[in-house]
């Protein structure tokens, strides 16, 4: 298969393996999960070369290059829907699901999601024009390369910075979790997350979302300082919800407005997903799979889908055929979203689907936060790999090679993702998750407050009307409810990130116009939670060895 080689599937598959877990890590310690994907481009660009391939055929080696980021991106993806649900098990006080029930709904959720890029890849990619403004980037960085491993010493020079400092943190207890300055403020900590991981999300994202952030987080300590954490809890998660409710409505309506403009101009009779059958794309690109064999695979998937989903998660018949009708819905919504506004909001998502089926059909806590899980991990692998799918686009891969590619680092994801989440809960206990605990797990505090009861319901529903409306407005407030709800510190801190990406714009625009800030940020997000991960798995074998 054209771009699909043994080496870019092995460095794939190991770069899978470290950044699933990093994204794991990342999306419980911090409650966000920046795009892997210029990370994973750099870090697949350095293996390479370091294997000795040297390009004499530059296209070659940027098409295999993207095959193994495919992986990367997909691993990643799905082990943050993992991270975004699971934990609502833990902070619900449910009983723990087996490591083998989190796998298998994880792979559940990356077969739909893969049959939904085989249906809709084409659709989405070769004419509906949307921009997904990550994919390109990253297919811009993929061109540029790494000539001279510049780039290559700062991520791996940062990483290792990140890594350091976190042991002086966590291992040594030289450095303080929380720099408050002896400031004490009564029912909340106030102060700087001392994190390199919390610094380099807010270099990462818009300073504009890092402004909305600290303001929310203000709002949240006066709330904590004033009414307390209930408050503050249900104004946060109202405004979490109605902001993904308003980014998909204000998604369906420019859609809308978009088919009509252009109803004209289509074919009579031009269907959702046909576009992989019937491509009218740039000169090179395939369909993903031949018409028998998509044929064929849509009902084989469905009925493996809908029998984990009635015996595995025990959902009546009705409901599970519900559910498989929702979830390719959100499939649309998910990689409309992502190509359209950058932003994919997989747990908004998840809950919509489990409220609606919970309004029809009577579901427990433990099949709601599963179900939750399935769906998150769907959505999630459908709309941030169409990023990759947009940089095979610009830099001509095979789409069956990156398809084959998306279901490997999708399975990796949903083993390494469950993984570690049943490590981190055997060396830090099942309460490590939640708001003021060792891992925040904002999305999951979400999914469990849904599901489990909202403290104070009338604020709940007037912050959601609140979000709703911005977002359907198109101001940028995605980070908005994440701000109250997490702890002021963490919000001063990304806002700090924030702040170096503005000085560094100032100071050295030459070195942010390289993407050498974008470079410090990966690594510093990648070292320090890659050391997390290691510390838990040395805790977790000394004590292995202490019994």
């Amino acid at each position: 298969m054209q771009n699909f080689t043994l080496r870019g599937v092995v460095i794939g598959a190991i770069c899978a393996l470290v950044i699933s877990a990093s994204s794991v890590y990342i999306a419980l310690k911090l409650g966000a999960l920046p795009w892997p994907i210029f990370f994973a481009v750099l870090l697949v660009l350095f293996l390479l070369k370091a294997l000795g391939k040297r390009r004499r055929a530059r296209g070659a080696s940027i098409e295999e290059a993207g095959v193994s980021t495919t992986i990367v991106t997909s691993a990643s993806m799905v082990a943050g829907g993992l991270a975004f649900t699971v934990p609502a098990l833990y902070i619900l006080g449910l009983k723990t699901p087996s490591f083998a029930t989190v796998s298998l709904c994880a792979i559940v959720g990356v077969m739909l999601g893969a049959l939904a890029c085989a249906l809709y890849r084409g659709y989405f990619i070769e004419r509906s024009k949307l921009p997904y403004p990550i994919g390109l980037g990253a297919a811009r960085t993929l061109r540029a390369g790494d000539e001279g491993g510049h780039k290559a010493h700062l991520l791996f020079g940062s990483a290792a910075f990140a890594a350091l400092f976190a042991f002086l943190r966590d291992g040594l207890g030289l450095i303080p979790s929380v720099i408050n300055f002896g400031i004490k403020v009564p029912n909340a900590l106030f102060g700087i997350y001392a994190s390199p991981m919390s610094l380099a999300m807010g270099f990462l994202i818009a300073p504009t979302a890092a402004l909305v952030w600290l303001g929310g987080g203000l709002a949240g300590l006066v709330c904590d300082v004033c009414w307390g954490k209930d408050v503050a809890t249900s104004l946060g998660i109202g405004l979490m919800i109605g902001v993904g409710i308003g980014i998909i409505a204000r998604m369906l309506y420019l859609f809308c407005r978009r088919r009509l403009g252009a109803w004209r101009h289509r074919r009579s009779g031009a269907a959702w997903g046909s576009g992989n059958l019937r491509e009218a794309g740039s000169a090179g690109q395939s369909q993903i799979l031949p018409r028998p064999v998509l044929v064929a695979l849509i009902p084989l998937v469905l009925l493996l889908a809908g029998l984990w989903l009635g015996f595995g998660l025990k959902l009546e018949l009705g409901a599970v055929l519900m559910v498989l009708v929702l979830v390719f819905l959100v499939f649309l919504m998910s990689a409309q979203a992502t190509g359209q506004a950058g932003m994919n909001p997989m747990e908004v998502f998840a809950v919509i689907v489990v409220l609606s089926v919970g309004l029809i059909w009577q579901l427990g806590q433990l099949q709601a936060v599963l179900l939750a899980a399935v769906v998150a991990v769907a959505a999630g692998l459908t709309g941030d790999v169409f990023n990759d799918y947009k940089l095979g686009a610009e830099v001509g891969i095979a789409p069956r090679a990156q398809w084959c590619s998306q279901l490997i680092g999708g399975l990796i994801g949903a083993l390494v993702g469950a993984a570690v989440i049943v490590l981190l809960t055997q060396v830090y206990g099942s309460a490590c998750f939640g708001s003021g605990h060792s891992f925040i797990a904002a999305q999951a505090g979400v999914v469990a407050t849904m599901i489990g009861g909202i403290p104070n319901l009338a604020l709940f529903l007037g912050a959601a009307l609140l979000g709703l409306i911005l977002a359907a407005a198109g101001a940028p407030v995605m980070t908005l409810g994440l701000g109250v709800y997490l702890p002021f510190y963490m919000s001063l801190s990304v806002a700090l990130g924030a702040g170096a990406h503005w000085l560094t714009k100032k100071l050295a625009p030459r070195f942010l116009a390289r993407e050498g800030g974008t470079v410090v940020a990966s690594g510093l997000l990648a070292g320090e939670s890659i050391f997390g991960i290691l510390a838990a798995l040395v805790l977790l074998v000394s004590g292995a060895f202490a019994a």
